[in-house]
């Protein structure tokens, strides 16, 4: 899964794939941002799991995907992502927590390297159909947080992150073998 304003050099899925063979217990593999200071804390490790990832790229596993896609009636509203949620803010946070309340993690390596180009979106919004960049984000922020509030009761996105941190908790309580890939 991808965002319209990512770029990246070389062979990015091949890396992701084979990382991911790595870490089956893996459901959302993100690479890293050429600039994210996240990088200082996997102190050497190439890949970590984290309660918290970039919203803009991810390989997702089939077996993470099964096991939270709607079967009974699938639409473009409910298939993986909440579609009452359009612009998607919290979108990442809420795919983190199901992961881990139904034993999936979620890991950022450096293995991989992304940028975000967000001048595509700001010089081409007309031909993404979408409204300007500073309007589009302030329309993902109220929406949202409006989302967030009438789904979870959270006022904040710091709630919902912190959901999603007790989440990854009890995730290594339940699978101490797993603690070493853990980001302290």
């Amino acid at each position: 899964l991808t965002r319209n304003t990512v770029e990246f050099d070389g062979p990015l899925a091949s890396i992701l794939l084979d990382e991911a063979s790595r870490h089956p217990d893996v459901g959302i593999l993100s690479p890293c941002e050429e600039h994210w200071a996240e990088r200082e804390y996997l102190n050497g490790r190439s890949t970590v799991y984290v309660w918290h990832v970039n919203h803009l790229i991810w390989l997702v596993s089939r077996p993470f995907v099964e096991s939270l896609m709607e079967r009974r009636d699938p639409s473009y509203l409910n298939l993986l992502y909440d579609g009452s949620n359009f612009r998607g803010y919290g979108a990442d946070t809420e795919l983190v927590i199901k992961g881990y309340m139904n034993e999936f993690a979620t890991a950022l390596t450096t293995r991989a390297i992304f940028r975000e180009n967000t001048d595509l979106i700001r010089n081409h919004a007309d031909l993404m159909r979408t409204e300007h960049y500073d309007f589009n984000q302030q329309l993902v922020f109220t929406e949202g947080e409006e989302w967030m509030r009438r789904k979870y009761g959270f006022n904040s996105r710091h709630l919902l992150q912190a959901y999603a941190k007790m989440a990854f908790d009890r995730f290594f309580e339940l699978n101490p073998h797993l603690d070493h890939h853990r980001l302290s």
